[in-house]
């Protein structure tokens, strides 16, 4: 398991991490990092009060090295600096199973955010062996499908791990 390194982390981190531990089990694991709103059936990780993890998310995931199958973002990383959105994507990266896919979905304004514009290439950085843009709403994966229509999203991807 990824552990927290950072002396600024604090303990509500290794708190999280120890919560984590109450859903290694669950098959398929689906995360869900969107820092507003939550979805039924996924593990919601966050600060918010609709969180099932207590965790912030840019401190690492608490998960084991692919582990995960599925992971959204919707209105995340945009707000992220450049640096600070490869790192979160890399860790995403490492706790996708192969074949396990990464959503994001910017919202609407954002997508010529600097860090919207590098989506692709970090991604690519990251370790994800496909890049793919979707519409809104639209997914090989039927778990994927119609997240964000409603949020009307300009930018959606999907890497796959």
């Amino acid at each position: 398991m990824h552990s927290p390194t950072s002396p600024s982390a604090g303990p509500d981190v290794f708190a999280g991490y120890v919560a984590a531990r109450a859903f290694a089990d669950r098959f398929p694991l689906r995360l869900n990092l969107s820092p507003a709103g939550s979805l039924p059936a996924w593990v919601n990780v966050g600060v918010g009060a609709e969180s099932d993890l207590a965790l912030d998310p840019r401190f690492g995931l608490p998960f084991d090295d692919g582990s995960v199958d599925l992971i959204v973002a919707i209105g995340l990383i945009e707000t992220q600096p450049v640096v600070l959105a490869g790192l979160l994507l890399a860790e995403a990266q490492r706790v996708l199973r192969p074949g396990g896919v990464l959503r994001l979905a910017v919202r609407p304004g954002a997508a010529d955010a600097p860090v919207a514009r590098l989506l692709p290439q970090l991604l690519e950085a990251a370790g994800f062996a496909e890049v793919v843009r979707r519409a809104a709403g639209a997914s090989d994966h039927p778990a994927l499908r119609g997240l964000e229509p409603e949020l009307g999203c300009e930018l959606v991807l999907e890497g796959v791990a």
